[in-house]
């Protein structure tokens, strides 16, 4: 069971987005290690980041230029990973 207090950490919104999304992941402690990766329903790495970054809320933009309707996103922050399924609507 994962606690809400860790479930907080990181979001992905919105959900279903056009053209780019935000990943929000609080840093718990200075120099930890984040990473986030955007891959689609075929595994293919769509967008990758990586770094140590400080105590505190990160915001990341992530823009999506493929043709997938569907995306898994899998962010970290320390020993804390979520994955998430956003959908891309293509409607304006």
């Amino acid at each position: 069971m994962v606690s809400t207090q860790n479930e907080n950490l990181i979001t992905m919104i919105p959900n279903p987005f056009k053209g780019s999304f935000t990943v929000n992941i609080k840093v718990l402690a200075d120099s930890d290690p984040v990473s986030l990766m955007v891959y689609d329903l075929t595994g293919r790495l769509l967008y990758e980041y990586q770094g140590k970054e400080e105590f505190g809320m990160h915001k990341y933009n992530v823009p999506v230029n493929s043709g997938a309707s569907m995306l898994i996103v899998k962010a970290c922050s320390g020993s804390y990973c979520k994955s998430q399924k956003m959908i891309q609507n293509e409607m304006q």
